[in-house]
């Protein structure tokens, strides 16, 4: 594993963009996904790695090098230092932001190509990657993994005007079982042709990174009640589905339906893209950037 690894002492402090990201009202009801930072080990422990993190994103082919992932916070108060290392070499970590105490911190990631070929992350390519950050408080240390999946598009945005899209946050009821918590979060994608001629809806730009990271994907065109049991009925796998004009079609990111993340502190990130053929040619379609925050506030 590539390990890169940067020091960062604790009053670093790198400029932040106040208001880009800052959907956190609508994202606080995904209080169902979240992640505790490690509990205080000294300095050398081992232990597995306890996910404090998620950072989804798809990028335009025009989009810079650089990405901003939120970091939480250790839940300890005040820390002296701070180790960063990235698992691949892809993604390089950069200068990290501290806007101040209740804030989440701010990591500057730079985004490299393939393994020996150097230069940028071309169209068409992605980088995965851990982010793992050691916080240390004298002679204890705590320790918080973020995963970050980076998607640069191939394809152009699509056209103005052909397609409206909207995306919202829901809660959704679970199953009662034990160790799963009665509520999870559910984002949906929803889509209306407004062109004169068909348009062709080919799926997630990047659904194996999505799902791997975020939850499962659904795809569905009747109202729901709320339940997953209704959604599991009326939705069905993501496959290419045609578009008549006017029609409108919807597709569901259930997170972390398994409740496999504990409470506690933590930042979640998800920027995702659909691709769509317009007229015999594909193009992108982005949708906004959310951000929230557990036990810190975004900058």
């Amino acid at each position: 594993m590539h390990m890169t690894d940067i020091e960062v002492p604790h009053n670093t402090c790198h400029p932040t963009h106040r208001a880009a990201h800052r959907l956190a009202g609508a994202l606080a009801l995904a209080a169902t996904v979240l992640v505790t930072f490690a509990a205080a080990q000294e300095p050398g422990g081992t232990g597995e790695a306890t996910i404090v993190g998620v950072h989804y994103q798809d990028l335009l082919p025009s989009d810079g090098e650089t990405v901003q992932v939120f970091l939480p916070r250790p839940l300890t108060g005040t820390w002296d230092g701070v180790t960063l290392s990235s698992s691949h070499e892809c993604l390089e970590v950069g200068a990290l932001g501290d806007p101040g105490a209740g804030y989440a911190l701010v990591l500057d990631v730079r985004l490299r190509g393939a393994a020996g070929a150097g230069g940028d992350l071309e169209p068409g390519t992605g980088c995965s990657a851990a982010i793992v950050a050691t916080f240390r408080s004298g002679a204890a240390a705590w320790e918080g993994t973020t995963l970050v999946a980076i998607n640069r598009l191939e394809h152009p945005p699509a056209p103005l005007g052909v397609i409206d899209a909207a995306l919202t946050l829901d809660r959704i009821a679970m199953p009662l079982e034990p160790g799963t918590r009665p509520v999870a979060s559910l984002v949906t994608l929803s889509l209306t042709n407004r062109a004169a001629e068909p348009v062709v809806v080919l799926g997630v730009a990047d659904q194996e990174a999505l799902t791997r990271l975020v939850g499962a994907v659904y795809q569905y065109d009747e109202p729901l009640t709320g339940t997953l049991a209704d959604l599991e009925d009326k939705g069905r796998p993501l496959s290419a589905t045609t578009l008549a004009p006017g029609a409108t079609t919807n597709i569901a990111l259930l997170l972390d339906p398994q409740s496999r993340l504990p409470d506690g502190s933590a930042v979640l990130t998800v920027q995702p893209s659909l691709l769509l053929d317009i007229a015999g040619a594909t193009y992108s379609l982005r949708f906004e950037r959310l951000s929230t925050a557990w036990g810190n506030e975004l900058p």
